[in-house]
């Protein structure tokens, strides 16, 4: 199995990083992040999450093993529990999110299959 060259942000990196707006959307299943990345931050009003909490349910963000100025964060928006209650897609059955990357490198290396316009 080939190394992993990136790793989960701490919380204290993600307040320190710039990022925050939706740059894309990104297809992809909550499972197939889930196997490609690890488990995110998740919404449960127990555990430190690094989002605002009310819009947002899952929150991934993942830089350069060598490099924390390389990263990537994924986050549903306004369509989970968090937002809509009961009404909201179930964590599990999500499949769109959105992305923000600080560079192209660290996108391209963790999603190769992605299109630059």
């Amino acid at each position: 199995m080939e190394e992993k060259t990136f790793r989960k942000m701490t919380i204290e990196e993600i307040d320190n990083s710039m990022g925050g707006s939706r740059l894309r959307g990104l297809e992809k299943s909550y499972q197939e992040l889930v196997e490609l990345l690890g488990e995110p931050y998740i919404n449960n009003g127990k555990d430190e999450y690094p989002d605002d909490g009310y819009k947002t349910d899952v929150h991934w963000a993942i830089c350069d093993k060598n490099d924390v100025r390389k990263y990537i964060q994924i986050w549903n928006y306004k369509d989970g529990p968090a937002y809509c209650g009961s009404k909201g897609t179930p964590i599990e059955k999500m499949d769109s999110f959105s992305l923000y990357y600080s560079n192209e490198q660290i996108l391209l290396q963790i999603f190769p299959e992605v299109v630059l316009l």
